[in-house]
């Protein structure tokens, strides 16, 4: 393949068979690499900018990279939007716990109140803001549900021990690929048998949550994503990748808890 070919390739991963060899062809987030069969190679000119599509433009006025894995195009970044889809803002109680407890309209944090991880991990909502009728994803997206969860999983292998890691963005605490090893968020915490190899692009990082009652916890450890999925009294369904875990676990959330939410192109 050539370089003029290389640099066409609009999306993060490509697996496909020359003769019997699969060959992937990667594009690293920390540098002008590709992960070309089983090593990175330099190239110049490619980057992670490259490897994922560029929009959607949320009413903010954020940008998000976007990836297409399968059929589906998913956001290749969380969510960190202040305002629903027609400008109303969405509540936020801030260092308020009980406003945070006692929200049941829809409300966004952002990691211990502290607006500079923004645009590091986005925002944390409740689920309550990400059903509001006012719309929270981008205009032509909308909130996975479980099964378009479960489709995205299956077409990267399954609901096997490695599918989280498959996901997860490779940026970790003295990761083994070693172009991915970073202290600087956002990252993964160290763990001895896990580690992301975002083989798709689809670079999830871990952004913690907010609970019930208002505490911070998770992040370096946990990424959590809310489904459209609903269970009732209170539940929804959601998945959450783990550092010390390299599967996709579906987890039943109070809907009061904040976490991540990754947007879906609407068909």
């Amino acid at each position: 393949m050539g370089t003029t070919q290389l640099l066409s390739v609009p999306y993060a991963l490509y697996a496909n068979s020359a003769g019997n060899t699969e060959v992937t062809l990667r594009v690293s987030p920390v540098g002008d690499t590709l992960f070309f069969g089983s090593q990175w190679v330099i190239i110049p000119g490619i980057s992670a900018a490259n490897g994922t599509t560029t929009g959607p433009v949320d009413i903010d006025g954020n940008t998000y990279r976007t990836v297409i894995i399968g059929t589906q195009q998913w956001m290749a970044e969380n969510l960190k939007v202040t305002r629903y889809r027609n400008g109303t803002e969405i509540d936020y109680p801030g260092e308020n716990n009980d406003l945070w407890y006692l929200n049941n309209g829809g409300a966004y944090a952002w990691y211990n109140n502290n607006i500079e991880w923004k645009n590091i991990y986005g925002g944390l909502y409740n689920y309550y803001a990400v059903v509001n009728q006012n719309g929270l994803c981008p205009e032509g997206w909308h909130l996975p549900s479980g099964e378009e969860w479960n489709q995205l999983i299956q077409y990267i292998g399954g609901p096997d021990t490695t599918a989280g890691n498959r996901l997860k963005s490779c940026r970790q605490v003295d990761t083994p690929v070693q172009e991915c090893h970073t202290s600087i968020h956002p990252r993964w915490d160290w763990d001895v048998n896990n580690h992301g190899t975002d083989h798709y692009g689809f670079s999830a990082v871990p952004a913690g949550y907010r609970g019930v009652e208002g505490a911070y916890t998770g992040m370096g450890q946990n990424a959590e994503f809310w489904t459209s999925s609903e269970i009732g009294s209170g539940r929804a369904w959601a998945r959450i990748m783990l550092n010390t875990d390299g599967g996709v676990i579906t987890d039943d959330g109070y809907m009061k808890k904040g976490i991540s939410v990754r947007c879906l192109k609407s068909n």
